[in-house]
């Protein structure tokens, strides 16, 4: 079973490589409820940053346009695909741990309110951390998210969960020279114990799971047995080396818009493999598409189309 999750990772980095074509958004039904469902982002601060066009000044590699890097927003993208279909609706929140999320998941619920069909639920990077401001044991934050996943679902949403990604110690300690690398809180290895305790508790639960761990390194040509990118050797040998990682964690812990591009495909495969009903495509579109089907009417026509809640020529 992990041997072909581990594959499907790899054939998924692979597509990326070829192609970025996002999942289907043809209309194909249309809706006239005056509400429609919202998709949640609910973790720390790499959900909280997933809006910040700040993280493309990290992003080195990114095309120039005008002059000017350009880069991916995670957030932009997904509320841009989602469109008129559901509402993204972030909340992530800087320096927060499974803890926290387990006591105020409730609020955060309340204060969406109804209508939650979707959610991504982003912890474990700070929990994997040994600073204890933010440390929680594997044990604890395992069950901390089984109970904030079992929350959301109590209002009927959709889960999927993710995983920490990698931590680059290489760039991480190129950025604080002269400090003791031991005294650095977060390891790579440390962030890959809790994804696979993440890892663990979505397959106990059968719902989706996001390794994001093993696409960001597969991503640049990483295998098993080898030297793990961003890992800073014992001896220091790789300090002052490209941790190979850097143009996707823009700090070691935060995401470029390289990073987060590689997030949005994965969920983008798991929507698409595991949620086709939320495959954009697949849901209602809010209210008639002027392009197709209100270009050939007249405002007059306003009227009786939302009022009567038809269209005069329908194609559905």
């Amino acid at each position: 079973m992990v041997e072909e999750g581990l594959q499907s990772i790899k054939r998924t980095i692979n597509t990326l490589a070829m192609s970025t074509t996002t999942l289907p958004s043809t209309v194909k039904s249309i809706t006239f409820d005056r509400a429609i469902g919202k998709f949640v982002l609910f973790g720390d601060s790499i959900t909280q940053r997933s809006y910040s066009l700040d993280e493309g000044r990290y992003d080195l590699t990114g095309p120039l346009v005008d002059n000017k890097r350009q880069s991916f927003i995670f957030g932009s993208a997904l509320t841009d695909l989602f469109r008129r279909r559901l509402d993204v609706v972030p909340r992530g929140y800087s320096g927060y741990c499974s803890e926290h999320a387990r006591y105020m998941v409730d609020d955060v619920i309340a204060g969406i309110g109804s209508g939650i069909k979707l959610v991504t639920i982003f912890f474990g990077s700070n929990d994997a951390s040994k600073d204890p401001n933010q440390c929680v044991p594997i044990a604890r934050y395992s069950d901390n998210i089984k109970y904030v996943i079992e929350r959301f679902q109590a209002v009927g949403a959709k889960v999927i969960l993710v995983g920490p990604a990698p931590h680059d110690e290489v760039h991480r300690n190129q950025m604080f020279k002269g400090s003791d690398p031991s005294l650095n809180p977060r390891s790579t290895l440390r962030n890959l114990e809790y994804s696979n305790a993440a890892k663990e508790l979505a397959g106990s639960l059968d719902i989706p799971f996001i390794d994001l761990w093993h696409t960001f390194l597969y991503s640049v040509g990483w295998e098993e047995g080898k030297p793990i990118p961003g890992k800073l050797a014992a001896d220091r040998s790789n300090a002052n080396t490209d941790s190979g990682i850097k143009h996707l964690l823009n700090d070691g812990l935060h995401f470029t818009g390289q990073g987060y591009e590689l997030w949005f495909r994965e969920l983008e495969k798991v929507i698409q493999d595991k949620f086709p009903e939320f495959v954009p495509e697949n849901m209602p579109f809010q209210y008639p598409d002027f392009g197709q089907d209100l270009i050939k009417l007249t405002p007059q026509d306003a009227e009786e189309i939302f009022k009567n809640h038809t269209l005069p020529h329908s194609r559905y």
